[in-house]
């Protein structure tokens, strides 16, 4: 007798899949979409159970094997082996130990993924939250609020403390950049930027990070780098200036780095490939290459020898500027003036050494533009003081007070290299820097108008109560000194006395003729300060009649003329400027003269139309780049 026990058959799916009875064919296609769930390991699970059932559904299982459990959260609940297999992943991935800076390990080979978009050497920020976003590149990541959570929760000390420091100095930048994880996934970075001055040295720690979307752009970036700053408690008005460069070449390099996975199916990728992207990159990064100071380290290099960092330059350089100022200036309220002015400009080099508005291919010798001009003059400065003081004393055998040749060339020692780096950078025929430029300009015409005559006046005065048997009033230093003084107005009725006392006292000193013609070869040439070692006897100066001349040509425009016009015509007016060039000294140019102060006008007039933004601000040297 046979028994057939009708048992009932198991309809839901959940008991179908308990059983192995669904199809093959979709027990495949469904295990395919996820990972393999038996690498993580049963104590990540225990969370889910309590009392011999599953938290989530209530099954209850016939023995507490953790085999069963754990087999019954990998068939039914997906979702959650999911965030548990991430969550193994990161755990794994933080394991890693940091390295040292002489060794290559796979954290530092991640670098390597990184998209430099906005120009900043990311490769320097060591701090705890990037190294653990690092090692997570070559893993999946499926979930961004549940990485940065754990990312945060890791490192939320670390922040903490960079934000607390970054609040005391009152400053900083913040750049952005686009990355992409072996998997595809792509993101960006947010990056503060400071100095930190217990350290003595410049900081970048990684801050936030965010999935990339297509719809980014600069706008609604810069909305978010602000949204993220509120939310981590600093002050956006705080923040000099925000990186995010080439969000359309990021846009497109992320698509070229995915394109380039899929068909090489390897890890590493080669950053030479993506040179087309970096076109906006390589105007700065020849003009800035040769630019790097000898102090800078080389730690990107280390990471990737094919990669330029072009805004890692002249850090060390501009920070000991800065330090070496401060004694130097700060005592004196022009001259600090003229520092805080300087390090604006300097700042204004880095921000805008990129342009879509270039030079022209033929520029105007260096020094008769930029910082060489300012250079010379208080180095001119100088030799003049010498050749007024070897005067006076053959008269009357007195001498100049020395703290103002002291002062000059303490000036001219840290102009200096602010001078050499703009002549690199001012080397190439296509150079970006319109920008830079109108700020430069605008230095010089404050040093012009203020600095310079004020330290004439001073000098004016100190002459007057030492010399004032040698020549009678009014000064002839006075007359000269008021010439390159773009405040000055002459009275017309003054004007056959100032005449004659430029003539008498050009005589007095015996200036010669300058030779327009002789080839520029050395410095002084070029720059067009051709100061006589020899001055010529009486006899072979010109007659009065040609000083006249020039002096009437001179005062026939009705209004004095910018300084910048008067000395850059020196074919109209050579012995009125030899005699600026041996009394006060004055911003001069060379037989290209009037070319340059046709691009001093042009710029000038771009100058007003620019808007003044934010960002330039007063002693950021933290604008320049990271050491």
């Amino acid at each position: 007798m046979s028994c057939n026990l009708n048992l009932p058959k198991r309809k839901t799916e959940e008991c179908a899949v308990l059983n192995g009875d669904l199809p093959k064919k979709k027990q495949k296609k469904e295990e395919n979409n996820y990972p393999d769930f038996n690498v993580i390991p049963y104590r990540y699970f225990t969370r889910y159970f309590s009392d011999g059932k599953c938290n989530e559904c209530g099954f209850k299982f016939s023995d507490r094997k953790s085999f069963n459990q754990k087999r019954h959260f990998m068939r039914i609940h997906k979702d959650i082996c999911q965030t548990l297999f991430d969550e193994f992943q990161l755990n794994e991935a933080f394991q890693i130990e940091i390295p040292k800076e002489s060794e290559k390990s796979s954290i530092e080979t991640n670098f390597e993924n990184f998209i430099i978009t906005s120009g900043v050497p990311i490769t320097i920020a060591r701090n705890v939250y990037l190294q653990h976003l690092l090692s997570c590149i070559p893993f999946t990541i499926t979930s961004e609020k549940r990485v940065k959570k754990m990312l945060f929760e890791r490192c939320e000390n670390e922040i903490n403390a960079t934000i607390m420091l970054v609040k005391k100095i009152g400053c900083y930048f913040v750049a952005v950049d686009g990355a992409v994880f072996k998997s595809g996934t792509n993101f960006i970075v947010m990056f503060l930027h400071y100095f930190d001055f217990v350290k003595n040295t410049f900081m970048a720690k990684m801050i936030d990070f965010c999935y990339f979307k297509e719809t980014y752009t600069n706008t609604n970036l810069e909305q978010l780098v602000f949204k993220t700053l509120v939310k981590l408690g600093l002050d956006p008005e705080n923040c000099v200036k925000i990186i995010i460069n080439g969000v359309e070449n990021m846009k497109k390099t992320l698509k070229i780095r995915i394109l380039e996975c899929s068909k090489k199916g390897s890890e590493e990728i080669d950053v030479e490939t993506f040179d087309e992207d970096k076109t906006d990159q390589t105007v700065t990064e020849n003009a800035n290459s040769d630019v790097r100071d000898e102090d800078v380290d080389n730690d990107s290099e280390n990471i990737n020898s094919n990669v330029e960092f072009p805004t890692k330059i002249s850090i060390s350089m501009s920070f000991r500027l800065d330090l070496a100022m401060k004694k130097a200036m700060d005592n004196n309220l022009e001259l600090k003036k003229l520092k805080t002015d300087m390090l604006e400009t300097y700042q204004f080099c880095q921000k805008y050494s990129k342009n879509c508005d270039k030079l022209p291919k033929k520029w105007p010798i260096l020094a008769e533009t930029k910082f060489g001009t300012i250079v010379a003059i208080f180095d001119l400065m100088v030799e003049t003081f010498d050749h007024i003081n070897d005067f006076y004393q053959k008269l009357e055998k007195k001498q100049l007070p020395i703290d103002y040749k002291v002062q000059l060339k303490e000036i001219v020692r840290l102009l200096t290299p602010i001078w050499l780096f703009q002549q690199r950078i001012f080397s190439g025929e296509h150079v970006a820097i319109s920008e830079a430029y109108i700020e430069i300009q605008k230095l010089e015409q404050q040093i012009y108008s203020t600095i310079l005559p004020d330290f004439a006046e001073n000098l004016k005065l100190e002459l007057r109560s030492n010399f004032q048997d040698i020549f009678s009033f009014p000064d002839p230093l006075v007359i000269v000194a008021a010439a390159l003084d773009p405040r000055t107005k002459f009275d017309v009725k003054d004007y056959p006395n100032i005449v004659q006392t430029i003539v008498d006292f050009t005589a007095k000193l015996k200036i010669e003729q300058i030779e327009t013609e002789k080839p520029l070869e050395t410095f002084e040439d070029v720059l067009g300060f051709l100061l006589s070692s020899n001055p010529l006897s009486a006899s072979e100066i010109k007659p009065k009649a040609v000083i006249l001349s020039e002096i009437e040509r001179y005062f026939d425009i009705g209004t004095l003329m910018e300084p910048a016009a008067f000395w850059g015509f020196e074919k109209t007016f050579p012995l009125l400027r030899r005699l600026a060039l041996s009394t006060l000294s004055c911003p001069v140019s060379t037989i290209n003269g009037e070319q340059c102060f046709k691009h001093l006008q042009k710029y000038s007039y771009l100058r007003k139309n620019v808007l003044n933004e934010k960002l330039l601000r007063v002693l950021t040297i933290l604008a320049c780049n990271l050491e």
